[in-house]
This record gives C-alpha cells, structure tokens and sequence, in this order.
C-alpha cells in the first residue's frame, strides 16, 4: 500500500467520526427531530462541510446550523459595493438575484436606508454575520475604497466552513491583494454569467443545498450581459492642455543657478511653440534652440527670461517666488505673451526635476511709443491700483507676510508701467500745465524718498526688513503724493480730452 493510500485511510475515519460528533450533538439532533423530511440534506451538509478542512467539533456545529438554515430558508448574500461606483450595477445584480431566486435568496444591500450611526453599523454586522456568501463588487484602485475592503475582511475573518466570498472585478482592475486567496470572477458576460450559475443553478454552493433555481438557465446569458454592461472600470483620466506651454526638464534635478540653467533645459513637451516663436523643429530640445538664441545674445527675450530665470531660481530653492509680469512678442510683433511657473515636478527629496512653463496670451503689447493720452491714462489706472490694492487695503500691515504682499503688488504695478510705456519722468511732467510741473517734479522727488534704485526708500527698507511698522509709516506719507497727484492728474486729463487730444507740451 503506497504512503497517499495509507494517509486515506487513516483521514477517511476521522471525518467519519467526526460527522458522527456534530450528528450526536444536542443542537443538531434538535433540528433532525424539527426537520425530519431534511434529514439527509443535514448529513450531506456536515459531510461536505467536513471536506473542507480539519476544524474543531463546536466550529463544525456552527458551519452546520448556518449551513442547515439556508437549506431549509433562504440563501443570504451580502453586496458588498462602492456606492459612488457601482450603485446601479449593485442594485441591478440584487434585482436579477432575487427575481431568478425568488423566495429561496435574501440579498442584502446597503443603500443607507438604515438610519446612521450605530444602528448602521449593527445593521451592516448582523447582515455580514447572517450571510452565506459575501459578493464583493471590486472597487476601481484609483478611488478610495476602505469601506468595502473592511467588509470584506470583516467576513472573511469570521468565515465558517462553507460560506463563500468572491470578487465580481472589471477586467482592468485587480482583486486587492488581501482578498486574493478568494475565488475572482471578471466583471464581463462570460464571468458575470459564471458567477449567476454557481449562486444560481449548481448545487452544493452552502454544502448539502439544492440548486436555487435550475430552470433559470436559459436566461442567464442575457441577464450577465446587462450587469456586465454597468459594471464600471476604472475612470482613467487625462489632460488636456488649453493654453500654450512648454514642459522644461534640467540638466541636472535640484540645481539652478543661473539664466544658462534655463537656456540649457530641455523641452520635453509643448504646445504653441509654433504660435509663440516661430519654432517647427523636433522636440526635445533646449529651450535656446526654440527660442533661437546664439553666441549668448538673448536679444528680444532679455526682459522675460531674466524674470522667469528669478522665479525659477526661488522655488527650486523652496522659496516662494514674485509672479513674472514681463511679456514678449512673437517674431512678427503681432502677438504678446506672458509667461507664468505652472507647476514644478520634484522627487521625495525635493529636487526640482521638470518646470512647467505657461504662456498666457496678453491682448496688449508693448507700447514703445504711447501718445501723452495713452501715458496719462496709464498713469491714472496705476495710481488709482496703487491707492485701491495698497493704501485702502494693505495700509496697516500686521505681519512679516503683509509686508511681502505690499511688495509684490507695488513690483506687479511697477512692471505694468513699464509695459504700458510709462519710464520717462520728464515725459510724463511736460504734459501737464506750466504752472502744476513744479508740483509734479517735486512729487516725485518726494517718491525718491520712498522708492529709489538704490534700495535706500523708507518703502524699500521696510521691504528688506519685513518691518509692519515702518511700511504702515511710510504709507502714511505716500498717501498725500497719491492723494496730490490723483487730483492733478484727473484735472490735466480732462483738459486733454476738452483739447481733443492734444499734447500739452510748452
């Protein structure tokens, strides 16, 4: 006799004594007795629920009653679901259970009916604790989905002898590793269908059970397609660029130093290269290469690159950087463009490895030759910005960060009246009457005070300190010269228009 025979035998004796335990215990002789005509389902029943695996005697008992209860009642099966991803398709599957099953299958179906709280969560207990089989409708990965992986594994370690636990998955999701010693159907006709026919039409699902519903056949095919129909994969989604960009990656991953840095980066991906400048070659690249910059000299970029080159700079650093306001103009001057750091893609450790650049099309360009009413105009929209966003909002800083914001709104202003043609003091002074010139030349050396190249400005040093306190002096001060030059400015301006635009140069 070989060594597998021997083992047989021996095996084959103890599952026979141990049928006759759970025969000869109280609580089973009791539903013998309450159920006599089910007699041989109920040693079918601990028969084969002692095929499947070597438990103790009590546990055996259990399995038995459990098992003894949907062969003489009802079949319990849980749903377990996410509701935001398979609502429908849960409650289509309950539908199709319960109309082929009829009154031989309970499906148990959270749809927070229940009121919340504890008597929720009891419900949701008592519904796992009474099911034979628990079918879990796999949630897609790419969602948060805790709470039917919690179900599940609350089930399946409570698992009887002969309960059942299976994974219903669309065909682009995985069973959760936890979960993948169970059986695992996909979510497609053929395994949709596979799963109707073992709940369904095969005996023996809970061990000593007739099949549910054997006639019901015929019609599972085209129940499993409309469930396979709704069941939803996962909603994979993907950008789509609506402005112009270009993808940057450096050279070398957490260091920038310099415009070179920039200029040496390499376009990995872009849209409206062409649009911006003029550029139709291969990509990747360096970005010196699309904006055709040679032997150093940055030409028509200089304003721009030196900006977007200081911005970069700062927060490959993980210091918060000023937005760049410079604009450039396409090859033929007919379009302007802005550029702006979108995003940065850095590693665990922080270094910066890829930029995002985003050029945002500007309806105005660079006017290198205002008339005086276009000056004054721009003149009055930056001054009323100034009072409006600084002295009426921002005049009493609090904090170090109040501070930085003053500043970065007076840099935006400043940058805008560069663009809008406004660099010249005397140009500005020559427009207004002979007699308000003295006034508007000692305005602005007043501004001197407050504001200067050389960074000594009451402004400028309240700005380098982060100091409240002397930024809510100086923009006292300040005050006045806005008030005064408002006033002076609004008067002129309405003689210009009166004049029908004429200069008013002496």
């Amino acid at each position: 006799m070989s060594q597998a025979e021997s083992l047989s035998e021996a095996v084959l004796p103890f599952r026979a004594k141990k049928v006759q335990e759970v025969l000869a215990h109280p609580e089973i002789k009791a539903l013998a007795t309450r159920f006599p005509d089910h007699t041989n389902q109920l040693r079918s029943a601990i028969e084969g629920l002692s095929n499947e695996g070597p438990v103790e005697t009590e546990i055996l008992v259990q399995a038995t009653k459990k098992a003894f209860d949907a062969i003489t009642g009802k079949l319990r099966i849980f749903l377990s679901y996410k509701r935001v991803q398979h609502v429908d398709v849960a409650r289509l599957l309950r539908k199709t259970l319960q109309g082929l099953g009829g009154a031989k299958i309970e499906v148990f179906l959270d749809e927070m009916t229940i009121q919340s709280g504890q008597d929720w969560f009891n419900s949701i207990r008592k519904g796992l604790k009474s099911a034979n089989c628990l079918v879990l409708l796999v949630p897609d990965d790419s969602d948060e989905r805790e709470w039917p992986i919690f179900e599940a594994a609350f089930f399946a370690g409570r698992m009887l002898p002969g309960e059942r636990l299976i994974c219903l998955h669309h065909p682009a999701v995985h069973i959760p590793r936890q979960l993948a010693a169970f059986q695992g159907d996909k979510a497609d006709p053929v395994g949709v269908e596979k799963l109707l026919r073992r709940l369904l039409v095969q005996p023996d699902l809970v061990p000593g059970l007739d099949a549910i519903n054997p006639d019901c056949e015929p019609f599972l095919e085209d129940h499993a397609r409309k469930v396979a129909e709704k069941f939803s994969g996962p909603v994979r989604l993907r950008s789509r660029a609506t402005m112009n960009f270009a993808k940057l990656e450096l050279s070398k991953p957490g260091q920038f130093r310099d415009e070179e840095d920039l200029l040496s980066a390499k376009v990995v991906a872009a849209r409206g290269l062409s649009d911006m400048f003029f550029y139709t070659g291969e990509c990747p690249c360096e970005l010196r290469k699309v904006l055709g910059v040679q032997d150093g000299s940055v030409g028509r970029h200089d304003v721009w690159l030196t900006e977007l080159t200081e911005c970069v700079r700062e927060e490959v650093a993980h210091r918060r950087a000023e937005v760049p306001f410079a604009k450039f103009s396409t090859p033929d001057g007919r379009q302007f463009f802005r550029p702006v750091l979108g995003r940065v893609e850095e590693d665990e450790s922080g270094a910066v490895h890829t930029l995002e650049i985003g050029f945002g099309e500007h309806l105005t360009g660079i006017d290198d030759d205002p008339d005086d009413l276009q000056v004054l105009e721009a003149v009055l929209r930056l001054t009323s910005r100034f009072r409006g966003e600084i002295l009426s909002k921002l005049s009493r800083p609090r904090k170090a960060e109040d501070v930085e914001r003053v500043e970065r709104i007076l840099k935006r202003i400043e940058r805008e009246a560069q663009d809008e043609g406004f660099r010249d003091r005397d140009m500005l002074a020559m427009l207004f009457d002979p007699a308000d010139r003295p006034a508007i030349e000692q305005m602005y050396e007043d501004w001197e005070n407050f504001r200067n190249a050389s960074g000594t400005g009451k402004l400028d040093r309240a700005f380098a300190k982060k100091d409240p306190a002397s930024l809510r002096d100086a923009l006292k001060e300040v005050h006045k010269i806005n008030r005064d030059f408002t006033v002076l400015a609004v008067k002129r301006y309405a003689e210009m228009l009166s004049d029908g635009f004429s200069c008013g140069g002496a």
